[in-house]
């Protein structure tokens, strides 16, 4: 196994309302766990634009080796401000209409029948809020019901209405419900291509990774998280229907990890996304490997993603699971498991202990990323104690 001494990777981030800079502080965050746990160095310096993304750049080095990676952050972040940044009723209305949808383009009924934790978890903010408004509705409506004067809805609604906000709202914000309200909003729109704003920003996303894929690198490692998996597909898709050349002799590596590709895939007008799907799956110069985790019920755990968006041939992604549970301190992972969205976030976050899964050290150390879909849940990657990478 020959190391990895320089390489690209485009990291294409879930829903969170994060800037760039927050998502390379967030790395650095992991790095230097990494750093820790694997007795190597690694450093991150500072970030600066590039047209369509953020970039910078990781210096890493241990016993006997060094790695340089030039990692570009693909991040929905303008898209998320915006959606987020819009009046309660809009984010409210739009996310049932996302909802409604979902039911009607088949969307539901695929989760629960392929991946039923997640097809629950889909169903979970919009029936909370429901039993948020009838609550607060009843209590308005309690003088009509029990027959006295409509005369006290003067007090019954504002009554009504503080406790929606002031006691069901700051629970709800809690469990991040309006946070997924416009993620479906924007998982729709991955799979119908309808928004233009959206649209717009995976033209940008493209234009940038097209110009990372013409840096030379070792390896070009693809990390997708969450719905991030979404605007993946369509970038590196379009890659390889618009200039499949740019991938030619290069060692490109697909990680979808706690992957959303099927949220907007599974839905009954993502055609484009399940086209590009199979072309990233039968691209012979890309090895694409799917990380799962049975307690993050917002993954699609033990699914064949490509199988599931129509493609059936021999090249299926390599499946390999983890146990966050077995990557944290137990007292961290005591502090987040009931924490579904933060268990989710693990995928792109430091490690507490050695692990079969290291995302600073599978982004930034010598091993190629292709080892790390090989291990097994007890396995450690081939780094020694001393930081070096082990003989055969």
């Amino acid at each position: 196994m020959s190391p990895i001494k320089s390489r690209v990777i485009l990291h294409f981030p879930g829903f969170e309302p994060l800037s760039t800079k927050q998502h390379r502080d967030r790395f650095e965050r992991a790095a230097n766990q990494t750093a820790d746990i694997w007795n190597v160095s690694i450093k991150c310096n500072a970030l600066y634009s590039t047209e369509g993304a953020g970039q910078f750049d990781v210096n890493a080095c241990g016993q006997n080796w060094t790695t340089t990676t030039h990692y570009y952050v693909l991040d929905l972040t303008d898209h998320i401000e915006y959606l987020l940044s819009r009046r309660f009723l809009a984010v409210l209305t739009s996310g049932y209409a996302a909802f409604l949808k979902v039911i009607v383009y088949g969307g539901t009924w695929n989760y629960l029948r392929h991946a039923w934790r997640f097809g629950l978890f889909s169903i979970f903010p919009f029936l909370f809020m429901a039993i948020g408004i009838s609550l607060a509705a009843f209590v308005a409506m309690m003088p009509m019901m029990i027959g006295i004067s409509i005369g006290h809805l003067a007090w019954t609604i504002p009554l009504a209405l503080t406790l929606f906000f002031y006691g069901f709202m700051p629970l709800a914000n809690r469990l991040h419900t309006m946070l997924l309200f416009s993620d479906w909003k924007c998982a729709v729109d991955f799979a119908t291509l309808n928004d233009t704003r959206l649209n717009a920003r995976l033209d940008e996303m493209l234009a940038a990774a097209k110009a990372a894929f013409r840096n030379p690198a070792d390896e070009y490692l693809i990390v997708s998280h969450s719905i991030g998996g979404n605007a993946a597909v369509h970038v590196i898709g379009r890659i390889l229907e618009e200039e499949p050349q740019l991938l030619h002799n290069k060692s490109v590596i697909f990680a979808s990890v706690g992957s959303g590709i099927l949220q907007g895939a599974l839905l009954r007008p993502a055609r484009s996304m399940r086209v590009r799907a199979k072309l990233i799956a039968t691209c012979p110069q890309i090895f694409w490997f799917d990380v799962q985790c049975l307690t993050d019920t917002s993954n699609f755990y033990k699914t064949k993603v490509a199988q599931l968006c129509g493609y059936r041939g021999e090249r299926q992604p390599t499946v390999s699971f983890i146990r966050i549970k077995t990557m944290l301190s137990e007292k961290r992972y005591a502090r987040i498991k009931r924490d579904l969205l933060r268990v989710h976030r693990q995928y792109v976050l430091g490690n507490d202990v050695r692990a079969n899964y290291d995302y600073a050290l599978m982004c930034a150390g010598p091993l190629p990323a292709t080892s790390f879909a090989e291990l097994k849940i007890g396995e450690f990657p081939a780094i020694d104690q001393d930081g070096s990478i082990k003989s055969n």
